[in-house]
């Protein structure tokens, strides 16, 4: 399969941004923590990795806000990913671990 975020990451950014917009529009928490976390893997994969750990906690403190307990759980893999990117693999640990006792 196609990773659209490699392919055309232009596009993934702009997409992302007009997604944010329409769920901030909407009031959806759910819809504008998952336009958050994707701009968020996109600029990963671009190898922005401080702005990408910034969307992701952003997205992830929404996350926990509004009790959605996949996409919190999805942006700290995510920051995760990131971290070990960046050379700093002992934050990584905890960042999964917090949330994983976390019914849900």
């Amino acid at each position: 399969m196609v990773n659209p975020h490699r392919v055309r990451p232009g596009a993934a950014l702009r997409a992302g941004r007009a997604a944010l917009r329409a769920f901030e529009e909407l009031g959806d928490p759910r819809g504008k923590c998952a336009a958050l976390r994707g701009l968020a893997v996109t600029a990963r994969v671009l190898g922005r990795l401080e702005t990408a750990l910034d969307l992701h906690a952003e997205s992830h403190r929404l996350a926990v806000s509004h009790h959605l307990p996949l996409l919190e759980f999805a942006n700290r893999v995510s920051e995760a990913e990131c971290r070990l990117a960046l050379g700093r693999a002992p934050e990584q640990t905890g960042a999964v671990e917090e949330t994983e006792g976390r019914p849900g």
